[in-house]
């Protein structure tokens, strides 16, 4: 999925992982699973546990 949005971070070699559509009361678990997921999987994938971020919007 490319988005302008992703830009800024992607230009700096983050992965971007998007998670759409959910609020944060419903999101908080999800969330905390898939970041041990990502970082679990990082090797294999080749992302920078250090460029691992969350960021939301409304």
């Amino acid at each position: 999925m490319k988005q302008p949005f992703f830009d800024p971070y992607t230009d700096k070699v983050y992965t971007v992982f998007a998670v759409l559509r959910y609020k944060v009361r419903d999101i908080m678990e999800f969330m905390h699973r898939a970041v041990r997921f990502i970082r679990f999987n990082s090797d294999r994938w080749g992302i920078d546990l250090n460029k691992i971020g969350v960021i939301g919007s409304r």
